[in-house]
């Protein structure tokens, strides 16, 4: 149980450097602290009418929907997609800690049609043949629930191999359920580095849990099924260390997304920073350089946007801010961002246009989640 309180603790300490000193500290700021919304944050939202965050998770600052929906007015992002994350020895769940679907249900049922989620479940038993039923029973009951649209793997976190058993019948899963969409992390952690060592934690870095190569079977067979490849490659640990791949991952991703029609590439946590209060202080440098790989690729209309940065109340604005800066500095023309940051979400995920009342309506028999004809997923 001390693993898993670790790993939501890190997940915190990943996107935004913060040091531990006590509980207080890291779960709220005060509303004098929280930044004002950069200007260009604004400006992209008057201009694509929306924006929607699909790389949301659960954090220590908040207790209910309301206080994530109050950040995501404040960031001006509409809507969300919630992660219930697995991470590094994941065991039954005790009863002060609920299953993160139970959690991320919960929130995405209470937000009046503006929160979603992505389910998970738990491949880090020792004996997967034993516990591989109820595994797969507890990832299709959510993923047919209204609220999901999708599922989320995390590899390198939880040492599942990316051409083994384990993944294989998770993908067949999910392409049997309602919602037939994957977003996999693909390349590197910092957990493998020093944060993971810190806390007693394992992740995985070698190729057979980061190579976004090792994939193109499963998205093969699984035609009619959409795979999202957050982070898209991204090396997030240094150059001298052993998992240092200098981007190959990254053009491992895009040869992917060229190749399938059903593969997609998620932009999140490439402009974590170090010290906001610093321009450009960037905690993994190369995020620009990723964007403009896609964009030389051609492959905008299958980049979709995801901030991965609400693990500290108002880090969310900044990220965006850094995103979308990046974004206009590689090439993307007004209307690739707008798709980018919002019409990529609806068509992938199902989701319908707001309600004249304010509401959204989620996956449905009149969405169009057919995105294979239609627009030619860190912690």
């Amino acid at each position: 149980m001390l693993a898993r309180y670790a790993f939501l603790l890190l997940c915190l300490l990943h996107s935004n450097n913060v040091a531990v000193v006590g509980q207080e500290e890291v779960a709220s700021v005060s509303e004098t602290e929280l930044p004002a919304i950069p200007e260009i944050v604004v400006s992209e939202h008057q201009r694509c009418g929306e924006i929607i965050d699909m790389h949301l998770h659960l954090a220590q600052w908040f207790q209910s929907v309301d206080g994530l929906l109050a950040e995501m007015d404040r960031s001006s992002v509409d809507r969300g997609i919630l992660y219930a994350v697995y991470g590094p020895g994941s065991t039954a769940f005790p009863a002060d800690m609920p299953d993160p679907n139970d959690q991320v249900s919960e929130m995405a049922s209470n937000s009046q049609g503006r929160m979603f989620g992505f389910a998970s479940c738990n491949t880090t038993h020792a004996n997967w043949n034993a516990m591989r039923d109820e595994e797969l029973m507890r990832l299709q009951t959510y993923l047919d629930m209204p609220e999901f649209v999708g599922a989320k793997l995390a590899p390198p976190h939880t040492c599942l191999p990316l051409d083994g058993e384990r993944i294989r019948d998770v993908v067949r899963t999910v392409s049997e359920s309602t919602t037939p969409v994957l977003a996999i992390h693909v390349g590197t952690t910092p957990f493998c580095g020093p944060l993971g060592a810190m806390f007693g934690l394992k992740a995985c870095c070698s190729q057979e849990y980061v190579s976004p190569s090792l994939l193109a079977p499963l998205v093969e067979q699984y035609a009619e099924t959409t795979f999202v490849l957050l982070h898209s490659g991204h090396d997030y640990l240094p150059i001298e260390d052993i998992n240092f791949y200098n981007g190959e991952l990254v053009d491992e991703s895009i040869a992917l997304a060229q190749k399938f029609p059903n593969v997609y590439l998620e932009i999140s946590a490439l402009h974590s920073e170090t010290d906001p209060s610093k321009e450009d202080d960037f905690s993994y440098p190369g995020g620009l350089a990723l964007l403009q790989k896609i964009v030389n690729a051609g492959l905008t209309n299958k980049m979709i946007w995801g901030s991965d940065a609400n693990h500290v109340q108002g880090r969310l604005v900044e990220a965006m801010k850094e995103s979308f800066e990046d974004m206009i500095a590689a090439g993307m023309t007004d209307e690739e961002r707008c798709q980018s940051v919002a019409g990529l979400s609806k068509t992938i995920f199902g989701l319908n246009e707001a309600d004249a009342d304010g509401g959204v309506d989620g996956k449905g028999d009149d969405a169009d989640t057919d995105v294979t004809s239609g627009v030619a997923a860190l912690c």
